[in-house]
């Protein structure tokens, strides 16, 4: 998966980079940054990450994901 292709799929789910941080496993005050760095090129996309994108843009929810209020 490239860069492009993860933050194509960030906005295809309708999430932040602060929303997509948990769903990531990203925690804890830079957690935003990881996943911007991801999307940007500046931090690479390892298979587990690949493979939960893939999941979710597949319609796989897990029970945190981020609900409109």
């Amino acid at each position: 998966m490239t860069h492009e292709q993860f933050k194509d799929g960030l906005a295809e789910l309708g999430l932040s980079y602060t929303l997509a941080a948990p769903l990531f496993g990203y925690n804890g005050i830079h957690g935003r940054d990881q996943v911007f760095k991801m999307g940007k090129g500046t931090r690479p996309i390892d298979n587990a990450r690949e493979r939960l994108m893939s999941a979710y843009l597949a319609g796989y929810r897990p029970d945190d994901w981020p609900v409109d209020e």
